[in-house]
């Protein structure tokens, strides 16, 4: 009788816990709003009519879907890798919880029939309003004298009060040497970016040659023109995000590769390339071609295709120093 009693609780406990699973498809991770918005509008409608965005810690997060059925779930991924490849079926609970940023969901319930309701008969009732109270009309008499005479007063003035000037001594504001270190530390911002270009020179090795790439920062988006060195033209999404500059195609992810801004010098910036938490090498993003030539030990002399890529350059290094970015 125990050992009956025993798995029918088990038999319960196992059916009420998958009846309460819930799984749905998980499209990735985004920063910025505007970025996730644009790539679900690339959706066809009936994949679009599906998504919902929350937010959660900081994060966009789209998902598709909400049932208990994980197989149909894993028929229906492959249509959205197309356009999210980092998409996965997922069944993580807080998601489905989280405040909704944005719901592209349709509604397609039937509507309710209209049902048009019976007017109430109306019932007259006959009101009296009662007879209004009468006014009566006090009858006084006031008698009121009264006589002021304002007391006199003699004001003697204060004694005069002398001034004495006495020099003040302002005490010397200390300066803290390490506030004034952290803030001379150089850091990545959207506006030291966004509408510049730059020359990405990395002098040749053993393993490598010469390699000279103009870089265009446009306000999302980044493009690579190669100068010198094989390099497959392309662009790319570029996010400024923790003082550090994330470069990737489709979805940004904080544990991706990144780069570090290490100095800003008169000709050039120094850049340093990161991933899982080891520094890859360091680039010199130069202002001018010509400056960038020099570094590479090159010709200085404007070929058609250089000119074609500095025409117009009229690069301020200022702006990168400018406190106020």
């Amino acid at each position: 009788m125990v050992i009956r009693f025993l798995l029918f609780i088990s038999l319960l406990f196992t059916t009420s816990w998958g009846e309460a699973q819930r799984y749905f498809i998980r499209l990735g991770s985004f920063k910025q709003l505007p970025v996730l918005q644009n790539s679900i509008h690339r959706l066809p409608p009936d994949l679009r009519e599906h998504v919902v965005i929350v937010r959660s810690h900081g994060w966009f997060i789209p998902f598709a879907y909400n049932t208990p059925r994980r197989a149909s779930l894993e028929r229906k991924l492959p249509e959205f890798k197309r356009y999210f490849p980092d998409a996965y079926v997922d069944k993580t609970a807080r998601i489905l919880h989280a405040p909704v940023v944005q719901s592209y969901l349709v509604d397609r319930t039937p509507p309710a029939r209209s049902v048009t309701p019976t007017p109430e008969p109306i019932i007259e009732q006959s009101y009296s309003a009662p007879p209004a109270p009468a006014r009566v009309t006090p009858s006084y008499q006031e008698e009121y004298t009264a006589s002021y005479v304002p007391p006199t007063r003699t004001y003697t003035p204060p004694p005069p009060t002398v001034t004495v000037s006495r020099p003040v001594q302002i005490p010397k504001q200390q300066v803290n040497t390490a506030e004034t270190k952290a803030e001379d530390t150089p850091y990545f911002t959207k506006r030291m970016l966004s509408g510049k270009h730059f020359f990405l020179a990395y002098k040749s090795t053993q393993n490598s040659p010469n390699l000279l790439v103009k870089v265009t920062f446009e306000n999302h988006r980044v493009k690579y023109q190669p100068i010198i060195g094989d390099m497959q033209l392309r662009d790319a999404n570029y996010i400024v995000d923790n003082r550090r500059l994330y470069m990737f195609a489709d979805t940004f992810s904080e544990n991706g590769a990144y780069s570090k801004l290490e100095a800003k010098e008169k000709k050039y910036l120094l850049v340093s390339s990161w991933s899982n938490g080891k520094k890859l090498n360091t680039l010199r993003y130069y202002y001018h071609l010509n400056d960038a030539k020099r570094y590479l030990n090159l010709d200085e002399s404007q070929d058609p295709l250089s000119s074609a890529l500095t025409e117009g350059d009229e690069f301020d290094a200022l702006d990168i120093d400018d406190e106020n970015y």
